[in-house]
């Protein structure tokens, strides 16, 4: 009962109703030893008993285990030094006035009749029977060593009022579990709910209790004594306990540095891990820490409050099994391995990967990259800049939502980029693979690989890359329009009727219609039916089919469908191809009125036609202003409507700017140029790059353009060439002449000196007989 270093009493409280529930108010004045605790092993008292060699041990466990989170060193200073700060007692139950006492010990500045600050004392008559089993790490006796040297530090229980401290929230007995079941030892090991935790094997075990501090402790030991910046600064990885038995027990964990994991590799069983801190929070489910286990494992971890960034663990492993795993909100990578696992990844910029089985992922706030692996996976980005990775061609669902950041999906397999929020796409591996965008303004990257790659709408991006590519800028929606008439008409005996179907709205042509029908008649095969568009083509849906059954329910004549109506029986219900085929309206403007003519040829029995509706398709493309670039490779590019940018690279490249204002820029390699209406820009950056045939030049819109760097020749950027630099002819005879066109072959020199020494160079072949002016090549930087 040392007063070495004194006691002192009036700890300041946290604001945490936990933690201040367990500071009984006092501490040692480590500060007056260079923060130095001294510990003895003491037998020489009047009431003392001789240890086990397991008390000793289960001492020295215990101690470090407090040592190891707070800032305080500890030295041993001999057996049997009563002046030491902490001293270590073996007693029977007489020594503790009762044989239900495990232990008692004193806190700094107090003191009985018998004892004082600092003396702990254990009873050695409930493990008496086999102390080396009954004091393990873990055990449930080896956790009233840790309890009992928490008090001798400073700590209060937290159901009763020791020293100055608080009871926890709920709690009225010693056995209350409390509000959120926060006074239980998985929270604290300074209190008395162990036995009946849910946490526990139940019953008084060598296994299944807590190896030392918990979460409530470590936060309160640090308050009093400061924290431990040494401990664990490596990268450390912290193993689920996967059976229950001898070295199965719970710790929270302080991880003072380096970058950490809890595995569940080799589990027996689902694992759950969650790497949030505990929050000590008032009020706060959370507040004693979140836990990590094996489902089933009386032992696993929680994670210590953390302290300006220290103990953070970052990485979660799963295990074979359906596992749960919960990402904080530092950059975590989290790993389901097998099994359906649901990971979370919550703030951070994470890595989240699935593994085999059907995984969910969520990415949470920040820029996470989600890849689920094998399996039929579902993918959620949340916030943020994510990329989905996508390896295995299974069944994917990718969600994202509108102003969650610029997603990217990198995928071995063909994909299309679905939903509409997610913005690029790259196109992994070494297989010949597709890949096509959406409304948004995409970026498209292709493989080595021959890729076909198709922005859709949208101002978008393509890279081409190695491979023979074929990129379009913009893509073909097919949109569908359903017009209906529900108003009945009687069919009568041995007549014909019309129902008419007004339709408008039409900007194009259709591709497609169908025919649905609802006819009730007791004698199908009585009935013709023919459908007649605005311009008077007839095409004949059905006649006399059915037999003596009746009626048609929403039957759908489609040219596409399986079943021909001539092999179906009534009542006639889903698809059926019809007799004529219905293709014979495509590609027909379908404004104005339909007719459906139907007939009944026989007597004695009459029908209704109550609905008919025709569905019409039709197909737009996508307007967009679009980069496309083919890389190596001899690719084709298509920038079909909008303003494009084409740029071949090298190999022998065909581009297409389609509709709009389009520059196209072949590179190298004998490339084919086709412009399209607008007015385009063919643009070479060297004299050298190959020889481009245009195919469609026009002197009225196009313009081709030159690089001076490129060139050379005294070329004067920012304007077209002077009059004197162009020649229509197949040689230039003045040295100032530099582009020539040789109007009846169609070839596009340039000559780097005219009539000098150096030769020409063919850059181009143009259609022949064009009108070319110098105003036609315009020089760039």
């Amino acid at each position: 009962m040392s007063n070495f270093v004194g006691s002192t009493s009036g700890v300041p409280k946290t604001g945490s109703i936990y933690v201040d529930s367990l500071l009984w108010g006092s501490r040692w004045k480590i500060e007056n030893d260079n923060r130095k605790l001294t510990y003895s092993f003491v037998d020489n008292q009047s009431w003392d008993d001789t240890f086990y060699n397991a008390e000793i041990n289960a001492y020295t466990n215990a101690i470090k285990a407090w040592s190891n989170v707070a800032n305080f060193q500890l030295e041993y200073s001999g057996y049997n030094d009563s002046q030491a700060e902490l001293t270590f007692h073996s007693v029977d139950s007489s020594t503790l006035g009762s044989d239900s006492i495990l232990g008692r010990a004193l806190p700094p500045g107090e003191s009985s009749d018998l004892f004082g600050q600092g003396d702990v004392l254990i009873n050695w008559e409930f493990y008496e029977d086999d102390p080396d089993a009954e004091l393990v790490v873990g055990s449930y006796y080896y956790n009233t060593f840790i309890h009992e040297i928490g008090h001798a530090l400073g700590l209060a229980h937290p159901h009763d009022n020791g020293g100055t401290s608080s009871i926890f929230p709920g709690v009225e007995d010693s056995e209350d579990f409390g509000d959120f079941g926060l006074n239980q030892f998985v929270t604290t090991i300074m209190s008395y709910v162990d036995i009946q935790s849910p946490y526990s094997p139940g019953y008084s075990t060598n296994w299944g209790y807590a190896a030392g501090p918990m979460a409530f402790d470590i936060a309160a030991i640090q308050h009093i004594y400061g924290i431990n910046k040494t401990y664990n600064t490596g990268n450390n990885v912290y193993l689920l306990p996967s059976s229950n038995g001898v070295g199965t027990y719970w710790t929270c964990i302080w991880d003072a540095g380096g970058t950490d994991t809890i595995s569940g590799q080799g589990a027996s069983n689902s694992v759950i891990i969650d790497l949030n801190n505990a929050t000590l929070a008032n009020n706060d489910p959370d507040a004693g820490g979140f836990i990590s286990q094996v489902v089933g494992i009386k032992g696993g971890f929680t994670i210590a409050n953390s302290q300006g960034g220290i103990s953070v663990i970052e990485n979660a492993i799963g295990s074979n099994f359906n596992d749960t795993l919960t990402g904080n909100e530092y950059k975590n990578y989290l790993s389901g391995e097998g099994g359906n696992d649901v990971i979370d990844g919550k703030a951070g910029n994470d890595s989240l990967v699935g593994g085999a089985g059907n995984d969910t992922l969520y990415g949470g706030a920040g820029n996470d990259t989600l890849n689920g692996g094998t399996g039929n996976n579902t993918l959620y980005g949340g916030t943020g800049n994510d990329r989905y990775i996508l390896n295995s061609q299974s069944y994917i669902s990718i969600t994202e939502y509108l102003n969650e950041g610029t997603d990217t999906v990198e995928s071995a397999y063909t994909f299309n980029l679905s939903p509409a929020y997610l913005e690029n796409l790259v196109l992994t591996g070494t297989s010949a693979i597709n890949g096509t965008g959406n409304s948004l303004n995409n970026t498209i990257t292709g493989n080595g690989a021959n890729n076909q790659l198709n922005g859709g709408s949208g101002n978008d991006t393509l890279y081409g890359g190695a491979g023979n590519d074929s990129l379009v800028g913009d893509g073909v929606t097919n949109q569908t329009k359903t017009f209906s008439n529900n108003t009945p008409v009687s069919i009568p005996d041995l007549s014909t009727i019309i129902s008419n179907l007004a339709v408008s709205g039409f900007t194009t042509s259709i591709i497609d219609v169908n025919v649905t029908l609802n006819i009730k008649h007791n004698w199908a095969s009585d009935l013709d039916v023919f459908l007649i568009n605005p311009t008077g083509t007839r095409v004949e849906l059905f006649t006399d089919v059915g037999g003596s059954n009746s009626s048609f329910t929403n039957t759908k004549l489609d040219d596409e469908a399986a079943t021909s109506i001539t092999v179906g029986t009534a009542p006639f219900t889903g698809s059926f191809k019809p007799e004529k085929v219905l293709s014979a309206f495509d590609n027909q403007n379908p404004n104005g009125t339909w007719k459906l003519e139907v007939t009944d040829d026989d007597s004695a029995i009459t029908g209704t036609l109550n609905s008919w509706s025709l569905q019409f398709t039709i197909q737009t493309v996508d307007v967009g202003n679009d980069f496309l670039d083919g890389g190596t490779g001899n690719d084709t590019l298509t920038g079909a409507a909008g303003n494009d940018t084409l740029i071949g690279g090298s190999g022998n490249d065909t581009l297409n700017g389609g509709s709009g204002n389009d520059i196209l820029v072949g590179s190298a390699g004998t490339d084919t140029l086709t412009g399209g209406s607008g007015s385009d820009r063919f643009t070479f950056n060297s004299r050298t790059e190959g020889i481009d045939r245009i195919t469609d030049f026009s002197v009225v819109d196009d313009t081709i353009f030159v690089s001076a760097a490129g060139f050379a020749g005294g070329l004067v950027a920012g304007a077209a060439i002077a009059a004197n630099q162009f020649f229509i002819g197949s040689a230039a005879n003045t040295t100032s002449q530099r582009f020539l066109y040789d109007k009846g072959n169609g070839f596009v020199f340039f000559d780097q000196d005219g009539i000098g020494a150096i030769g020409k160079i063919q850059i181009a072949t143009l259609n022949t007989g064009l009108s070319l002016t110098n105003a036609d090549i315009f020089v760039a930087a």
